[in-house]
């Protein structure tokens, strides 16, 4: 049976009197070491805005930034997916990370050694 990626809410208060909820990966403790590095260093990303290899969110400019203001007056809430291009050398980036997930998910052993 395939595993799945358990995931967790983490809320943040911010000093303008936002709140944000992340939904951030469980590192699981059985997973490759490669993988536990790289879905750390993502959770680190995901709540603090800053990758340890540097990267950080991409910045809205203020045409995105009232967009946005007027989405939420709209209604309660507003759903934002953060986007970070990490280096190419960190665990966490899309390149990296996804095929490791990917193999080790769906129980193939074999990739699993080469993490």
């Amino acid at each position: 049976m395939p595993r799945a990626l358990a995931t967790e809410h983490v809320v943040r208060d911010y000093p303008n009197g936002d709140r944000v909820l992340f939904i951030v990966p469980v590192v699981p403790d059985d997973a490759p070491p490669a993988i536990r590095e790289g879905l750390a260093r993502r959770r680190i990303a995901t709540i603090s805005g800053t990758c340890p290899c540097g990267s950080s969110t991409v910045q809205l400019t203020r045409q995105q930034r009232r967009a946005r203001q007027r989405q939420a007056a709209k209604r309660h809430g507003n759903v934002i997916r953060g986007v970070f291009e990490h280096a190419a050398d960190c665990p966490a980036n899309d390149l990296t990370i996804f095929p490791l997930l990917r193999a080790w998910l769906a129980g193939d052993h074999h990739r699993e050694s080469t993490a």
